[in-house]
């Protein structure tokens, strides 16, 4: 007869195909407090009680499940950027919804940017490629649709954009601020402030649509 202990396997909970699920969750949990360097399969089994070959029956290896997490978390940012809509200041908007995410989610944004996964995957693809869709698309209508038909300019400032609310965020996560700035939701009004002025002067920078230099006849 099975004996107390014995019926009380953890396994037990995992045995109607839930554990992939359970395996990221887990993940995550582990990537949010210690970072994607903490990550082992043993430690994911581990914390759900489970044998250590366990995870292998749904990822092959920690860098297969780093590539699903990272899918994910590109998805999630990627919504987090679209939310700014398509306002007239949806550009303004993206930048708080960029910095708002990254402050938010900080061992997230490391693994989206600096994941040691060597791979990706189409879905991974697909969620990056909306996250930057979601800002040109924003620039597009920062900028109008006469500046906006030159394509060479449209991408300079998406990457000046992304570069910009990119830096803004990583003051505030990644580097060691100066005594006596602002932190945490004190430090909002200094985010927003500071992204008004970077979008002031990308359009002080481009001036009026009329005076676009022009290509010289043929």
């Amino acid at each position: 007869m099975p004996t107390a202990r014995q019926k009380k396997k953890p396994v037990d909970r995992y045995h109607h195909g839930d554990l992939r699920n359970a395996l990221i969750a887990q993940a995550w949990a582990i990537i949010d407090k210690r970072g994607q360097s903490a990550l082992s399969m043993r430690a994911v089994a581990q914390a759900l009680g489970v044998s250590h070959g366990a995870p292998a029956h749904h990822f092959a290896d920690k860098e297969d499940l780093l590539r699903e997490l990272r899918t994910q978390a590109w998805a999630a940012f990627a919504d987090a950027l679209e939310s700014a809509g398509d306002a007239p200041d949806a550009l303004r908007r993206m930048g708080r919804a960029y910095v708002a995410y990254a402050l938010a989610h900080p061992k997230r944004m490391d693994l989206i940017f600096r994941s040691n996964t060597s791979t990706g995957s189409p879905e991974l693809e697909v969620q990056a490629m909306r996250g930057w869709a979601a800002l040109s698309n924003a620039v597009v209508r920062h900028i109008g649709p006469t500046r906006a038909a030159d394509q060479r300019l449209v991408s300079v400032l998406s990457v000046a954009a992304w570069a910009q609310a990119h830096g803004l965020a990583m003051l505030w996560t990644d580097v060691n601020l100066p005594p006596g700035l602002p932190q945490g939701q004190s430090a909002q009004p200094l985010h927003e402030a500071a992204l008004d002025v970077l979008y002031a002067g990308m359009t002080a920078v481009l001036g009026p649509a009329s005076s676009m230099p022009q290509d010289p006849p043929a």
